[in-house]
């Protein structure tokens, strides 16, 4: 499967219907952007956690913009409706973007936990060898995190379509999850270097709601790198993804 080639289809996809994209990806960004108001330390950082996890599926619309953009259903492509479709069918798309949450980052929380109990015990044994006792197992600490990362980018990778499946084959739970795994075996690879290909905007998107954080205004930095992101990768890049799931589907006969 050739990136490059998906990558022009995709731009052809988008040739007459990008701001239709563009909206929906703008619509998600500013609700995203939103839930930067809310704390994420001090006493009330539940609020700031909770709406994070509320708001999982917020990219479903992405989805479901993109998959009509490259079945001939361009026509109903609704900004409005596909923008907000995670709250009208939240019940619906909700527990399986959860569960993939869950299957992604329960490793490495467990770790991570792990991590912390192992500080603290060392504090409360000998707190003036913290810093020996750490220096003496970075290396070990360092390899964990490392594993914890390329766990993480395998495990994502493999989950990557969950959503294209649910949208086209109206699975959910662990049927749209096996399905999708099942699909991304053997093409990983090719779908981490298409992914890597945007790397260059998601790090300018990044740093511009970083610098927003360090300046003061979480906001206005979170709406900048929204309308940034709209109009430079998101909607060449969900098209993308919508593409190759369409093509895998066909290769694989499914």
């Amino acid at each position: 499967m050739n990136i490059q080639d998906i990558k022009k289809e995709a731009l052809y996809f988008l040739n007459k219907n990008k701001q239709k994209m563009i909206n929906v990806c703008l619509i998600i960004g500013v609700i995203s952007s939103l839930s930067s108001l809310l704390p994420i330390t001090g006493p009330y950082m539940a609020l700031g956690h909770i709406a994070t996890l509320l708001l999982l599926p917020l990219s479903y619309g992405l989805t479901t913009s993109a998959l009509k953009l490259i079945s001939g259903r361009e026509n109903e492509v609704d900004e409005v409706e596909d923008g907000l479709v995670m709250f009208k069918r939240f019940t619906d798309i909700y527990p399986t973007a959860l569960l993939v949450n869950v299957i992604m980052f329960l490793p490495a929380i467990i770790i991570g936990i792990w991590l912390l109990v192992t500080m603290g015990a060392m504090l409360a044994t000998n707190p003036q060898s913290i810093a020996y006792t750490i220096g003496k197992h970075f290396g070990l600490w360092m390899l964990v995190l490392l594993a914890c990362l390329a766990f993480f980018i395998y495990v994502g990778l493999g989950l990557s379509l969950v959503t294209y499946v649910m949208e086209s084959r109206n699975l959910r739970g662990m049927k749209a999850i096996g399905t999708a795994w099942n699909m991304m075996a053997g093409h990983r690879q090719q779908l981490f270097a298409m992914t890597f290909s945007y790397f260059g905007w998601m790090f300018l998107e990044y740093a511009i709601s970083s610098l927003g954080a360090e300046l003061g205004v979480p906001l206005l930095g979170s709406l900048l790198a929204a309308v940034f992101a709209a109009y430079t990768y998101q909607p060449k890049m969900y098209t993308a993804y919508a593409i190759f799931y369409g093509r895998l589907t066909r290769e694989q006969n499914m």
